[in-house]
C-alpha cells in the first residue's frame, strides 16, 4: 500500500545505522542505562522514509519514529518522536 507502513522487519545494520544516527537524542528522552536493543521495525515512504523503531532500555520498550531524508536534501536524519 503506498504510503503506509511496511509489516514488522527484525532488526538489522539498516535499523541499527538509523537508530545509532540519533542515539544521542535518544538518550536524552528515555530513562536508560545507556544500553538500547532493537526488536523490530517498519517503514514508511514518503519525501524519504519514516523508520518506526522498536526497541528495548532496561526494563522500558519504546519506540522512535525517525525520518530519513532523500539522499538529493542533504540533510540529516532527524528524531521526530518517541512513544
Amino acid at each position: 500500500m503506498p504510503g503506509g507502513n511496511s509489516t514488522d522487519k527484525p532488526a538489522d545494520d539498516v535499523s541499527q545505522k538509523v537508530f545509532d544516527s540519533v542515539r544521542s537524542q535518544i538518550s536524552d528522552k528515555t530513562i536508560n542505562n545507556g544500553q538500547f536493543k532493537i526488536i523490530s521495525y517498519t517503514t514508511q515512504i514518503v519525501a524519504g522514509t519514516n523508520y518506526n523503531i522498536k526497541f528495548t532500555s532496561g526494563d522500558n520498550t519504546y519506540t522512535a519514529k525517525i525520518f530519513v531524508p532523500l539522499p538529493n536534501q542533504n540533510a540529516s536524519n532527524e528524531l521526530l518522536s518517541i512513544v
